[in-house]
Order: C-alpha cells, then sequence, then structure tokens
C-alpha cells in the first residue's frame, strides 16, 4: 500500500517533469482537481494536470508513505487531519482577497496529503499488528510427560519411588502387593511385603 500511494503521489509530478501533459493524461486528473490554468505551476512552458494545491496534496501522499506517523503519534493522527483541512480551508477564505499565491496552496496541500496519508499507513500497520496472532509454542515433553519449572520432563503421575510400602509402581500409579494366593475365608493379609493372614474385625 505504501509503495502504491507513492508512486500515485510522485506520478502527476514526473508527467510534468517530462512534459508528458498531453490531452491523453488530463481528462484522468480532471476527476480530482478543477485545472485552472491561473492556479496551476508551469514546467516547460506547460501547466500541471492539477493545480498547485493538489500538486501539493499528491506530494503529501509521496511524503506521508515514506514519512508514516509513529506509534505514539498515531493517537494525534485525526488532530493533525482535521488541523490540516482547516488550514486549507482559512488558505482558500483568503484568496478572496489576496492574489493567488503558489507556495502557500502549494505548502497547505502539502501539509493535508501528508498527513491523511501518515495517518492511514500508520493505522494499517497498527491493525495489523493487532491481528498478527501471538506465535504457538511447541511442546517440548511428550503427552504422558510433564514439563517442569525447570525445563525438564517428567512422566504423569506417582513417581516410582514415591509409593508407600506394600505398593508397587505401576502404569503411573501405586498399585497393592497381594499375595500370590487368595485369603482364606474370615481371613485378610496383613503386610502384601510379607505375606501372612490374620483374622478380619466385621
Amino acid at each position: 500500500m505504501a509503495a502504491l500511494l507513492l508512486s500515485i503521489g510522485l506520478l502527476p509530478w514526473m508527467l510534468a517533469l517530462l512534459g508528458a501533459t498531453t490531452e491523453w493524461w488530463r481528462p484522468a486528473f480532471a476527476i480530482f482537481c478543477h485545472q485552472l490554468p491561473d492556479r496551476s505551476l508551469s514546467f516547460r512552458g506547460h501547466d500541471m494536470l492539477v493545480c498547485s494545491r493538489c500538486a501539493g496534496i499528491f506530494a503529501g501522499l509521496s511524503l506521508g508513505a515514506l514519512l508514516p506517523l509513529s506509534r505514539a503519534m498515531r493517537h494525534h493522527g485525526r488532530a493533525l487531519v482535521i488541523g490540516a483541512i482547516a488550514l486549507n480551508l482559512v488558505q482558500a477564505a483568503s484568496q478572496l482577497a489576496l492574489p493567488y499565491w503558489h507556495a502557500p496552496r502549494l505548502l497547505c496541500g502539502l501539509a493535508f496529503g501528508w498527513a491523511a496519508t501518515a495517518f492511514f499507513i500508520a493505522s494499517l500497520r497498527a491493525e495489523a499488528e493487532t491481528e498478527t496472532p501471538a506465535p504457538v509454542e511447541e511442546p517440548t515433553c511428550a503427552e504422558t510427560e510433564l514439563e517442569l519449572s525447570d525445563g525438564s520432563c517428567v512422566p504423569v503421575g506417582v513417581p516410582a519411588d514415591a509409593c508407600a510400602e506394600g505398593f508397587k509402581a505401576r502404569d503411573g500409579g501405586c498399585n497393592p502387593v497381594l499375595p500370590p494366593d487368595p485369603c482364606p475365608p474370615g481371613l485378610t493379609a496383613s503386610s502384601p511385603s510379607a505375606p501372612s493372614y490374620r483374622w478380619a474385625i466385621r
């Protein structure tokens, strides 16, 4: 977008410097400008395709594309655009009593073109930064592992050395160690680590 605006802003100036102010180009710029000869700059004996104010605006397009508002100044963009519009209105009103001077018209147009373009480019960049998703960090541990604060990975569940006496680590948990044979009726295992039997209290 910035490159496009830069090219558009330079177009009437390049055509004027090259002397390409033919009738083929003039209708294209008539959409944007009244093209009055007494209010237009001249190059090589030919009037520019736009008046001096519009020439400033086109130059401001290029300047704004090259020098957009910074992130800190972006919040003042609307005020700058409104101020540039007011400046152009005051200058246009002064022409009712003063002769047409190209310099004020050119500078006022330049101020508006730069303010509008610089604010537009800065807003586009801010919107792009907002829409950019945060990068997703790839997990460093497997699905069955847990990442500790130091970055190491441990299996999910109870550690093998954390099972109490009479229990054996298995599949991330602690399973009781039972006697190889079922207890006789009315008896229960007293110590899974050293299988024996005792009367069950009912």
